[in-house]
């Protein structure tokens, strides 16, 4: 079954719903405003890649580093963004230091 490719609204300020960053944007609106504009330079819509593409090399990225956490907000993101679980599945193979807790952790992003 194809992924869903309705657009999500692009909220840079927190795009992933990290609850630290919503806190940390009390505490320093200058702070969050700087991410914000990494993030859109970074995994935002503007560029050559798409953001699904973006979003399966941060996946790629964190996984290898066994940042689970990381891992399920970004496989949500890569989905919103028209990712497919075969592309999301096929990050396993590539990298020999996914860790199965990391791996698992994300693929609850598969399931609903």
């Amino acid at each position: 079954m194809p992924a869903k490719t309705t657009q999500p609204s692009e909220d840079l300020h927190n795009p992933y719903g990290y609850s630290e960053m919503d806190w940390a944007a009390q505490l320093d609106p200058a702070y969050a405003a700087a991410r914000a504009e990494v993030r859109r330079l970074s995994v935002g819509e503007d560029g050559i890649l798409s953001v699904k593409v973006k979003e399966l090399v941060v996946i790629g990225i964190l996984a290898s580093r066994g940042l689970q956490y990381g891992v399920a907000a970004h496989m949500r993101r890569a989905i919103q963004y028209g990712a497919t679980q075969e592309e999301l599945l096929h990050k396993a193979p590539c990298g020999r230091t996914l860790s199965t807790s990391t791996l698992s952790s994300g693929t609850g992003s598969l399931r609903g």
